[in-house]
């Protein structure tokens, strides 16, 4: 179903004005209906048939007949029909008879496989749309959910009236056995008292209870986590997190919170019962969950920070203890060149000369123990906030028993480790937990149980009940017991085999046709192998360099024309209507426009309300920022950006950037105050200033299909391979990353997902070629392959791989946290040894290829660099910092990247459309431009928009398409 159509699905009219490009691709008769339109009807009903047929097929129900057909549609329809149709007209003026009406509206549902659904398939749509409710945030969700079923089906759609009538009684049942269950958790005393506490000032403070649980974090500081922990603190004593609740998902959870947050105390005090029941307890329960994860990923920062921090300080340690080394080897070359002492009088001042090294630590990694050892004040502040989470653990996991231990000691005031203590550090640690100093061996564990439990709690063998992420591991997954049920379903949707040996098979035989075509590449002298193994290529020859592209793309956007950033958000809405996604209706006035964008550009750029309401004239700031708080409430940023990216392709110039298979993912980082920097902001190593990063996923054919927040320094394998699978543009066969988005579990679950990740790797004459025991490798090629990879590890752990993928297929845990539990951080689990060395694997067969096909290199780096050319044209956008006290929010830093994302889109889109409508115009003037040199022209192209200054939006052109009467 096009992007592009489903606004249409489910209406009775259209708007006054079409656009060309919607009457080609949507209102347009193809010539067996020409044909049959002639041969059935007479000559002056061959308008209105067409008109039914056309209309029926992109909304899948009749016109109405009182409404004014559009009179674009019906030149648009003459024309092709080689008739002289008339400027404005309504159906019923076309029928004299109701008979010729009911004969051509069955000709166009017969044409179209269209019926009207009977008794029993209305029972079906109904108990879809229970199992819908489910999820559903609100009704009109579920009625566009009826609708586009429908639709699908090839039935056609009854009123609107008939399916909300439906939906509104399936979703209240939904929401009643949901109020049902709560009522046997919670009385109505629990809800007397949480909203007697909530909307209760706190001391010395004018802020409520919810306002004080809804302020983010701020900076990354010990008192940060300290508050962070209070407000858990105060949730549990509640009770919020002895409640079992998971029988609502958390999208709908996070929207009941939202409107009980958003929502005055006088108005929660009229509701009804049962509803402030069911808000009361999704925000409460919605808050202990985020505020937990919170903590954990602060207290992970903060671990980290004080790891680095001790790195400089070994560092530093390192350097003078080499200082002294060398004055002692001096001093000792010189005791040995005095022959004036006897033999015994050297040795002796030689043994005092070299006493201070006795037991002197010799590496980085000991050295930085023990500086850790000495660093009490941050690693007690963080162990003691952690001991109040009750974190639970496997039973073999020892950071956790430590951790239990450490707390008694800290309630008893007592920082002394005693000689007969049960403790069991790893054995790195064991010889500072041995010292004689006791309380220097209290500290010792303390280091050493903070570095493993926040391993642990990476890799999932620690938990907290009443988080989201960090949950039980097993949890995150589809259950044990529904597994073996469900396994078979999986596999077929992923088209995936059963059994491991049917996987493996064709991948080795592929390994050894690589292996082959890496020796007759080294014969051929254009891959080389030293003695050390390593491998080196020759260099990529330049193309040769031709300006008759740049010349002709100068000339392109010269004849396009200088253009407003304004201008073009409101051309794109008329052809898109992108704005009644994102308003979730027509807009009826131009208020509601002004408002939304302007929220879009607070969004996107480094301007506030204040800024773009004084930039915009005919807006005011608190009206851009309700915008802004509706477009995080309820965000309809990915389906506008799938119809800014879905109308560039729709391009025949887009053809000749690339095949729509193929995608490139990458990070462009967002800077942020240096004084007032999020939380999760780090420092971009290239900038050196604090910033978040903002990936997306491209399309070759120039489309940001994916786009989501990511945090800097962390792998970006998993936001990558999650911009792949969630993205509904195209079925992507490979994906192009930097070194970045690797690694060799990641490789394994793109292929299990059903594509290629496509690394672009430094240090590449060092990466070595593994195959398994026993394989027969090339004499030529021993010294660069490794024969390493165990089978036996990816067979022991397949079904276990082939749950996780089946569990990110279906959405029940995201890539990034499938990857964080199951990573490097989880080395010697079943699961990541089959990953990994499967990855292995397919690294292997991947570089095969990279060294013998250098047009696969130029794939490569070419898709790579288009993502460099459109990172440019969002710097364009966004010239400055992230506006302060933004982004502090999950919900809030999603919607500044849709927004950037969807700026971004619009730009290329409006560029795409007007780089055809010029070519259409030069071939008609015979001026015929190569496909290779189209191919180099790209839309991110820049130098004729004005990103700044007045943002003034001249609606009058497009009022008839924007707005709908009230």
């Amino acid at each position: 179903m096009s992007q592009l159509a489903l606004k249409y699905i489910g209406t009775n009219r259209l708007p006054n004005k079409l656009s060309e490009f919607e009457l080609e691709r949507l209102f347009s008769l193809t010539p067996e209906e020409i044909d049959d339109i002639r041969t059935r009807f007479r000559r002056d009903h061959h308008v209105p048939a067409a008109i039914q047929l056309v209309f029926l097929r992109v909304a899948g129900r009749t016109f109405d007949a009182y409404e004014i057909v559009p009179r674009v549609l019906l030149t648009h329809l003459g024309r092709q029909l080689e008739l002289d149709a008339p400027s404005i007209a309504t159906l019923r003026a076309f029928y004299r008879r109701r008979d010729t009406l009911n004969q051509h509206q069955q000709w166009a549902l017969d044409s179209l496989g269209l019926a009207y659904p009977t008794e029993h398939q209305w029972r079906m749509l109904y108990a879809r749309l229970k199992e819908q409710a489910h999820a559903a945030l609100h009704v009109d969700a579920l009625v566009e959910f009826g609708e586009r079923w429908l639709y699908r089906a090839k039935f056609v759609i009854p009123s609107h009236r008939t399916i909300r009538h439906d939906a509104v009684r399936a979703f209240v049942e939904c929401e009643d056995k949901t109020i049902a269950a709560l009522e046997t958790l919670v009385t109505k005393e629990d809800v007397a008292t949480w909203m007697a506490t909530l909307y209760e000032p706190r001391a010395a403070s004018a802020a409520t209870h919810l306002e004080w649980l809804r302020t983010p974090p701020g900076k990354r500081t010990p008192s940060t986590l300290s508050e962070a922990f209070k407000r858990i603190a105060f949730l549990k004593d509640l009770g919020i997190h002895q409640l079992s609740f998971d029988t609502i998902p958390i999208e709908k959870q996070r929207m009941y919170a939202t409107r009980l947050a958003n929502r005055r105390p006088a108005k929660v005090k009229q509701q009804a019962a049962r509803t402030r029941l069911l808000e009361m307890t999704c925000f409460l329960t919605v808050a202990l969950l985020d505020w937990t994860d919170t903590v954990l990923q602060l207290s992970g920062m903060r671990t980290l920070d004080t790891v680095r921090r001790a790195k400089t300080v070994a560092q530093t340690k390192q350097l003078a203890t080499a200082a002294q080394y060398r004055e002692q080897l001096l001093a000792l070359k010189a005791l040995l060149a005095d022959t004036r002492q006897s033999p015994q009088a050297r040795i002796d001042a030689a043994n005092t000369l070299l006493a201070p090294l006795d037991g002197a630590p010799m590496t980085q990694a000991s050295t930085l123990r023990t500086v850790l050892a000495e660093d009490r004040g941050r690693v007690r502040v963080i162990l003691k906030h952690l001991a109040t989470l009750q974190p639970k653990g496997e039973a073999n996991d020892p950071h956790l028993k430590n951790l239990a231990l450490l707390n008694d000691h800290y309630t008893a005031q007592d920082f002394q480790l005693p000689n007969d203590v049960d403790a069991r550090p790893s054995p790195a640690w064991k010889k500072l937990v041995e010292d004689s100093d006791r309380g220097h061996a209290f500290r010792a564990l303390e280091a050493a149980t903070l570095l493993g439990l926040h391993k642990s709690v990476r890799r999932g063998s620690v938990w907290v009940d009443h988080s989201l992420s960090y949950r039980r591991r097993d949890k995150l997954l589809i259950s044990a017991e529904q597994w073996p049920n469900e396994r078979a379903r999986h596999l077929t949707q992923l088209q995936l085999p059963a059994e491991p040996d049917k996987l493996l098979t064709p991948i080795l035989d592929a390994l050894k046709v690589g292996l082959a075509a890496v020796e007759e590449a080294v014969q051929r002298g254009e891959v080389s192998i030293d003695d050390q193994g390593a491998i080196h290529l020759s260099r990529l020859t330049a193309l040769p360099i031709s300006v008759e592209p740049r010349h002709t793309r100068n000339a392109l956007f010269r004849e396009i024309g200088p253009v407003q950033l304004p201008q073009i958000m409101l051309e794109m809405d008329a052809h898109l209507h992108y704005s009644s996604v994102l308003l979730g209706r027509p807009a009826t006035q131009e208020r509601d426009l002004l408002a939304l964008y302007g929220a879009l550009l607070a969004h996107d750029t480094e301007l506030d309300t204040k800024g773009v309401a004084k930039m915009t004239p005919g807006i005011e700031a608190t009206q851009i920022a309700a915008a802004m708080r509706k477009l995080e409430i309820e965000s309809g940023l990915r389906a506008a950006n799938n119809l800014a990216v879905e109308f560039l392709r729709k391009h025949p110039i887009a053809k000749q950037w690339g095949d729509g298979f193929t995608a490139s993912s990458d990070m462009m980082s967002l800077e942020t105050s240096q004084y007032l920097y999020l939380w999760n902001a780090r420092v971009d190593p290239r900038r050196r200033t604090y910033a978040i990063g903002l990936y997306t996923t491209l399309l070759d054919q120039h489309g940001i299909i994916y786009d989501q927040p990511v945090v800097l320094k962390e792998r970006q394998a998993g936001p990558a391979i999650e911009g792949a699978i969630r993205q509904t543009q195209t079925k992507l066969a490979s994906l192009a990353v930097d070194t970045h988005g690797f690694t060799y579990i990641a490789l394994a679950i793109a292929k299990l997902l059903g594509f290629d990740l496509l690394p672009r790797l430094v240090d590449l004459k060092d990466r070595k070629l593994y195959v398994p025991y026993g394989f027969v490798v090339p004499e030529n090629l021993r010294t660069a392959v490794t024969a390493e990879i165990s089978l036996k590890k990816i067979r022991r752990g397949y079904d276990g791989l082939l749950r996780l993928i089946a569990s990110i297929q279906s959405g029940q845990i995201s890539v990034p946290l499938a990857l964080e539990r199951f990573g490097s951080a989880a080395r010697g689990d079943a699961i990541f040894n089959a990953g990994d060395e499967l990855g292995r694997l397919l690294r292997t067969l991947f570089l095969c290829d990279y060294f013998t096909n250098e047009a696969f290199r130029r794939a490569i780096l070419k898709i790579l660099n288009r993502g460099e050319s459109v990172h440019a044209l969002q710097r364009a956008i966004l010239t400055g910092k992230l506006a302060p006290e933004r982004g502090r929010r999950k919900e809030e830093m999603a919607v500044i990247s849709g927004s950037h994302a969807l700026l971004t889109n619009l730009v290329m889109a409006w560029n795409t459309h007007h780089m055809q409508t010029t070519l259409e115009g030069w071939t008609k003037e015979k001026k015929i431009i190569p496909d290779d040199w189209l191919a180099r022209i790209s839309p991110a192209h820049t130098a004729h928009i004005n990103f700044r200054g007045t943002f003034s939006f001249p609606f009058e052109p497009y009022r008839d398409q924007l707005l709908r009467a009230a």
